[in-house]
């Protein structure tokens, strides 16, 4: 945290960690940043969807400038058993739009991607345009920067796509996901890296399961043999991650501690009361989080850029 002569807290150099803050935000728009400063010179506006399967709002995106460009930021999914302002209805919609992991081919975009998630995007998509479009300076900067954390990482990679497609943008569009669900397949993540106006960086605990899902080839067949139990289409799907991965460092010990834990959850030698609270703090994005410490400062020799 960076403060001016007068003890004011500045946003920090990090562009990345201004991103990772911009993604905190997306969760709690209208609370106090604490003190992570994401660093608006406008706005950001607020932007909601409803879920199709009852008046929930499971989407949301921010939208606004700060020095370097534009940026939008999604916010992922809803977390279960917290006490903040978004009901159970809302929470349960959010996570049966997770569960629409079917991919589809969909003109929008190469190859075949998470309906679930691209609906997310068509809904907000309108809305975002207009917001971006009003946002484009004469003098610039014009750099386009997309984020999200969880599933709205995902969401960031389908929206880049799209956003190749607006006016007075500068390429490349930045996008930085932190612990991102998959959203789509090979071919998918083939055109977004051959297309040369995308440059994309992903933030990865080896801790976290999320990077994991939806499946593709690298995972266990036994994992892929009981998904397939409730989605017997799922065989062609082949999610795939998207982006430069940036790793976080795991201590033996911690690992050790992660692997026991997941293991016991099933019920091979041990209890489930400590898979939740890994799952979580492994997924976290919050202040003294795994990701906050990874994000810049543990990287090693970090630009800033």
């Amino acid at each position: 945290m960076q403060r001016d002569r007068g003890g004011k807290i500045m946003p920090d150099s990090c562009i990345k960690r201004r991103l990772l803050f911009a993604c905190d935000q997306a969760y709690r728009p209208e609370a106090p940043d604490g003190g992570r400063k994401v660093g608006w010179t406008e706005g950001p506006a607020i932007f909601t969807a409803v879920s199709p399967h009852g008046p929930g709002n499971i989407d949301c995106a921010l939208v606004g400038r700060i020095a370097e460009g534009i940026v939008i930021a999604f916010r992922g999914t809803l977390p279960p058993f917290t006490s903040d302002s978004h009901g159970s209805l809302e929470v349960v919609l959010d996570w049966l739009n997770n569960v629409e992991l079917i991919s589809r081919e969909n003109s929008l975009y190469p190859g075949r991607v998470h309906k679930g998630f691209a609906h997310s995007v068509d809904q907000l998509w309108p809305k975002i345009e207009a917001a971006v479009a009003g946002l484009v300076r004469p003098g610039g900067p014009n750099r386009l920067f997309i984020t999200g954390h969880s599933k709205g990482g995902a969401l960031a990679n389908l929206a880049a796509w799209r956003a190749l497609s607006l006016p007075g943008i500068e390429t490349p569009i930045r996008v930085v996901t932190v612990a991102a669900a998959r959203a789509g397949n090979e071919d998918f993540r083939t055109v977004m890296r051959t297309h040369g106006g995308i440059d994309c960086t992903r933030y990865e605990s080896a801790l976290d399961a999320v990077p994991l899902v939806p499946f593709g080839a690298d995972t266990p067949g036994w994992a892929k043999g009981l998904a397939r139990i409730a989605w017997p289409d799922l065989r062609d799907n082949n999610y795939v991650p998207v982006g430069d991965r940036v790793p976080a460092r795991t201590g033996v010990g911690e690992a050790w501690q992660a692997v026991r834990r997941y293991a016991g959850w099933p019920g091979f030698g041990g209890t489930r009361s400590g898979y939740m609270p890994l799952l979580a703090s492994a997924h976290s994005i919050a202040r003294g989080s795994g990701y906050d410490a990874l994000i810049c400062d543990g990287e090693g020799g970090c630009r800033h850029v």
